[in-house]
């Protein structure tokens, strides 16, 4: 539905333009006091908050708890076992949690450890479901479940 969506703290700033799909991390030239959000949604869009809500809640309880997709940030070509941590932290009640490692070339053992045995196994109404995984990452996550 939301077709910008800009949110900036300190001198980061995260943008995701989904009418493009597609974001940008900068930093701002002096620090910000405070956070920023913006989201942008155009007047002639024709997705509605109904529309979002069917599509990601469950139409017994209507709990928002279906998919969220979860784009990983990158330490260079590692994925670190502390981002694995605070993504997990985010993610309870959700049934299915896609995760994509477009760009990412590899990961630890410590965070596929961390989501795909330690969170998963606590979570067992949960699924993770890695997307845009090459076969090295694909490789470190099956090893972990084994």
């Amino acid at each position: 539905m939301v077709g910008r969506f800009v949110i900036s703290a300190n001198q980061l700033v995260w943008t995701v333009n989904n009418e493009i799909d597609d974001f940008v991390i900068g930093w701002l030239d002096k620090p910000r006091t405070g956070t920023l959000v913006r989201c942008e949604i155009r007047r002639d869009t024709s997705v509605t908050p109904e529309a979002v809500l069917d599509e990601l809640s469950d139409p017994v309880t209507s709990r928002f708890n279906r998919t969220i997709h979860v784009a990983l940030f990158r330490e260079g070509d590692f994925v670190s076992p502390t981002e694995a941590k605070l993504i997990g932290a985010r993610l309870q009640g959700f049934e299915v949690v896609e995760l994509d490692f477009a760009g990412i070339d590899q990961v630890g053992q410590g965070f596929a450890d961390d989501l795909f045995r330690v969170w998963a196994g606590e979570h067992p109404t949960s699924r993770l479901v890695p997307v845009n995984a090459n076969p090295a990452v694909t490789a470190m996550i099956t090893a972990v479940q084994a």
